[in-house]
């Protein structure tokens, strides 16, 4: 017996179910293990889709023990991986991503010491495993900032647009029972129903002329637009604070430097300033949210305690400065200290985001109205712009996925 499914838009992916279920066993066992992670903010879907170097940022020193072996069965099961091969979890797809891994990294030539080792960098192994279920298309691929050798190699691309056949056999077998999870692009899958207006749950039972119907969830974040509009705002707005308060000038110049590569003028010509910077209280009350950023990003508790800002300084002014650097360049540092990796798609969009004073997600089916308060204030009407007055006052599919701004009926 075979069943008819009306995907409404929708479509069926091995790949893109293999993805899901992967990392909803990490999201689970992280807020599981670790009630206190910064994760447990973030809801599942949101999480699923967040490109790579945002899953690593959140669950990358969960994913697995760092170690000089190569060996799986030796990872503790503290660790996502160990825990994978405690309970016979992702075999397959984990040796798989250990070989893709080293093929990514020697194909983009990495010159880190051990590079190729999956085990040697638990945030690099989660980053590029990531990778492997992110890019569909070849021209997503080649939009990408990826590495040129990167995007021309078909064997990596043969990793990137396949999966292990166990798994290609499993969801064949799901099929037919009414056990797979389908996909629409900006829309979240929310079970099987025998009718199309998603009333009568399937109750898992096939029989002939089975048809089932997925409910489609479509989902808009409202913000409360009273933050920062982009990065450049945000950096322009700490460039003339540090300018006005330390008496200088400095520019957006960026300087070539053999040990460090790019750096910006405000950490160029900034050495110790920074500490004097933030002594003064309007300055430190204004800005410490930046501090408390680019520590909460860093993995290890003992080079994020380098941001810790007491008695007037930090722990290292030299470590703030080149996190700053590297946020600003969108990269990470080429030389001394180290720092996190910035150069990820969204990481600057989702820092603007967390600048307003409220931010909330609105799930719904079908079209609906949008909330006339907001923030305990009136709304006058949202837009998809925060400056751009496109006036929306319901939803439906077309804005699924969308960031609507708020605009308030007093001062305007």
């Amino acid at each position: 017996m075979s069943i008819n499914y009306q995907l409404q838009g929708g479509y069926f992916s091995s790949k893109q179910s293999l993805k899901y279920s992967f990392f909803k066993e990490l999201y689970d066992f992280v807020l599981r293990k670790y009630p206190k992670t910064k994760l447990k903010e973030i809801d599942f879907e949101e999480f699923l889709n967040y490109p790579p170097y945002l899953i690593g940022r959140y669950a990358g020193q969960y994913f697995l023990q760092e170690t000089k072996s190569g060996h799986p069965e030796e990872q503790s099961p503290k660790y996502f991986i160990g825990y994978c091969v405690e309970n016979q979890l992702f075999i397959d797809l984990i040796e798989e991503l250990i070989v893709f891994f080293a093929l990514w990294r020697t194909t983009e030539g990495c010159k880190e010491e051990k590079a190729e080792l999956f085990f040697a960098n638990s945030w690099a192994a989660l980053v590029d495993s990531a990778k492997y279920f992110y890019f569909q298309t070849k021209e997503e691929l080649e939009a990408s900032s990826e590495a040129p050798a990167i995007k021309k190699s078909a064997e990596i691309w043969d990793y990137l647009s396949n999966i292990p056949k166990v798994y290609e056999d499993q969801y064949r077998k799901n099929k037919t029972k009414g056990k797979v999870r389908p996909f629409k692009n900006n829309a979240i899958f929310s079970g099987w129903f025998l009718d199309e207006a998603c009333q009568v749950p399937f109750d898992g039972k096939v029989k002939e002329g089975l048809e089932l119907y997925p409910k489609w969830t479509y989902s808009v974040t409202l913000c409360s637009n009273d933050g920062y509009k982009s990065f450049e705002e945000i950096y322009d707005d700490l460039l003339n604070d540090f300018n006005k308060v330390m008496q200088l000038n400095l520019t957006k110049e960026i300087h070539e430097t053999v040990e460090q590569g790019k750096i910006v003028d405000l950490v160029y010509q900034s050495d110790g300033c920074f500490n004097e910077f933030f002594r003064n209280k309007l300055m430190f009350d204004k800005w410490q949210w930046l501090i408390k950023y680019l520590k909460s990003n860093i993995l290890k508790d003992e080079i994020a305690s380098l941001l810790d800002y007491q008695d007037g300084k930090f722990g290292s002014e030299l470590q703030f400065r080149f996190e700053l650097n590297s946020l600003i360049l969108g990269r990470f540092s080429k030389g001394m200290p180290k720092t996190v990796d910035y150069c990820g798609k969204g990481i600057k969009e989702n820092l603007v985001l967390k600048t307003n004073s409220l931010v909330s997600k609105l799930y719904y089916q079908n079209e609906v109205l949008l909330p006339l308060e907001f923030n305990n204030k009136k709304i006058k009407y949202w837009s998809k712009n925060s400056v751009n007055l496109e006036k929306i006052v319901k939803i439906g599919y077309n804005n699924s996925n969308a960031i609507l701004y708020a605009f308030y009926e007093e001062g305007l």
